[in-house]
């Protein structure tokens, strides 16, 4: 009867511990695009790059969300010209979340880095 009580509970523990990760990872993907924003210097590093390019293969991140991602992998110093209609479309779009829309608005006006202002909306994002 013990070996029942605790397969079951090992059981319940790990459709909490899945269930769990997969709540915890809606929305980490706009998390780790305003993580490599907020210490951006010039351009993202090739570790950063790669953890945005997982973004744009990720079924649950949004169009917008990869579009975004892919954007911020093309960056140097400022956006790719090639990315800029594709941003102003996601930061213009009202049915799109906020933070897609900002996130969109901030890479529009980037100069190398975020600004101030920015930096405190990419903090609100992170957390």
């Amino acid at each position: 009867m013990d070996n029942k009580l605790t397969l079951t509970a090992l059981f319940l523990l790990a459709i909490t511990l899945m269930l769990g990760s997969q709540t915890a990872s809606a929305g980490s993907g706009t998390q780790v695009i305003a993580k490599v924003l907020m210490d951006l210097n010039h351009h993202p590093s090739d570790a950063e790059k790669q953890q945005l390019s997982q973004i744009t293969k990720d079924s649950a991140a949004s169009e917008r969300e990869k579009a975004i991602a892919n954007a911020v992998i093309n960056l140097n110093h400022t956006v790719d010209a090639g990315d800029k209609t594709t941003l102003r479309a996601i930061a213009s779009d009202t049915s799109a979340p906020n933070h897609e829309r900002e996130l969109a608005g901030i890479l529009l006006t980037l100069n190398h880095k975020p600004s101030t202002d920015d930096k405190e909306k990419l903090k609100k994002m992170i957390q």
